[in-house]
């Protein structure tokens, strides 16, 4: 690498762009930007973006490998959970029929339920069928 393609390199990295994206754009092999970015403390403290709380607006500092967060803590979690709970998609709900009571109740259909309720899955495992037990 000349000084001309380290000096596009560090330029590119403070704009935000990821190691392939540079190894693209220059040629360059995505090891050879990598090393070289580690070499100079180019890593991803450059390209971090600030994050903040969705409740609070707080600032979130974000861990390298962690799943991002959104929340700065469990108590902006379930205050913002409690306000934005009548904004879900609730419109994939189907209908079923218990096999058990008959009834019936709205699932998701990925959730794959057979059952109302729990007291009707072991009333129907447990107590239903042939009666031997």
């Amino acid at each position: 690498m000349n000084l001309e393609e380290k000096e596009k390199i560090k330029k590119l990295r403070e704009e935000g762009l990821g190691y392939k994206r540079i190894s693209n754009e220059l040629g360059i092999s995505v090891n050879t930007i990598k090393s070289f970015c580690r070499n100079n403390n180019l890593t991803s403290e450059f390209t971090t973006k600030q994050i903040y709380c969705k409740e609070c607006g707080k600032e979130i500092i974000q861990k390298e490998h962690i799943k991002k967060k959104i929340f700065c803590s469990e108590e902006c979690k379930r205050k913002w959970w409690n306000k934005n709970r009548t904004k879900l998609d609730k419109t994939k709900l189907e209908e079923y029929t218990c096999l058990n009571c008959h009834k019936p109740f709205k699932a998701y259909p990925h959730e794959n339920r057979k059952y109302c309720c729990h007291t009707c899955y072991i009333e129907d495992r447990f107590r239903g069928g042939d009666g031997d037990e």
